[in-house]
């Protein structure tokens, strides 16, 4: 998502609460865009062909999460939204394809001004919402109603998914210091 007239971009990786701050953004400026269909999670340099200015004169900015919360996040969207009937297991992660996910898709080789972490959102939103001289919105509920229950992301993994995971977000895990 981005914003030619004034001059920011957002680089949304799923499931980092991301439609979140797309609906506040939505909010405050009208000259936002998602073009074309299918740009949401785009990264840096597929949007860079889209931009009307200098890519030094914008702002970027993006989210960044616990991959094995991520996975877990993605999960029980894909229940809610997707009918997956499948357990929560390798043969899941790896049949969603979940080496596709990784921050580094986003992330790596981009030059980020800042990066909102998850586990401190409302900060971090606060942060990016002032530098866009944007001060009465409201931060949307993250949930997307999936029904995931109220435990930790560590209750779903065994050792041969908690490493699967480790060894494709290995960038993720090392670049912003993740802990399972």
């Amino acid at each position: 998502m981005w914003d030619n007239t004034n001059k920011w971009i957002f680089l949304h990786p799923k499931k980092c609460a991301g439609s979140s701050i797309e609906i506040i953004l939505r909010k405050h400026f009208v000259n936002t865009k998602e073009e074309p269909k299918g740009s949401q999670h785009w990264n840096l340099d597929s949007i860079i062909p889209c931009l009307s200015n200098p890519l030094d004169n914008y702002f970027i900015f993006s989210v960044a999460r616990n991959p094995w919360d991520r996975m877990v996040s993605m999960y029980y969207h894909s229940i809610k939204h997707e009918n997956v009937k499948d357990e929560f297991s390798l043969k899941y992660i790896q049949r969603i394809g979940a080496v596709r996910f990784p921050l580094k898709y986003h992330l790596d080789n981009s030059r980020v001004d800042f990066i909102i972490q998850f586990q401190n959102l409302e900060e971090g939103v606060k942060h990016v919402m002032n530098k866009l001289n944007v001060y009465n919105y409201e931060l949307p509920p993250h949930n997307h109603d999936t029904d995931r229950p109220k435990k930790s992301y560590r209750d779903f993994y065994n050792e041969e998914t908690k490493n699967y995971i480790a060894e494709k977000f290995a960038w993720d895990i090392e670049k912003f210091g993740y802990k399972f």
